[in-house]
């Protein structure tokens, strides 16, 4: 049975764990962001918060020369948001990153 306390070794929302150096990072239990932690004896301690994954790379860059994957996990609540927003573009804008057309207002 996996744990809800985000310092435990089983915490079930570890999203990535490094073979190489004693960091992990999970999804905190409100999906709202990424937690850096890094273990320790018995337990693992939070060191960052992030809800931009590109973000954890710039800060740890050991991380990144581990292993980090270049792509989130993509559960978090904001992640999930921009992607169904994205879904609801036409396919061609998104493709080519055309913003929206808005008309213009009439001016007197």
């Amino acid at each position: 049975m996996s744990s809800l306390q985000e310092t435990a070794f089983d915490y079930e929302a570890a999203v990535w764990t490094c073979q190489l150096l004693p960091y992990r990072i999970i999804a905190c239990r409100d999906r709202i962001q990424y937690i850096v932690q890094r273990r320790e004896e018995n337990m693992y301690r939070n060191l960052s918060y992030f809800t931009d994954w590109s973000a954890i790379e710039r800060q740890y860059p050991e991380l990144g020369m581990a292993g980090l994957p270049v792509e989130s996990a993509g559960i978090l609540d904001c992640e999930i948001k921009r992607r169904i927003s994205r879904s609801k573009e036409k396919p061609a804008d998104r493709e080519l990153g055309v913003p929206e057309v808005v008309p213009p207002m009439n001016v007197c």
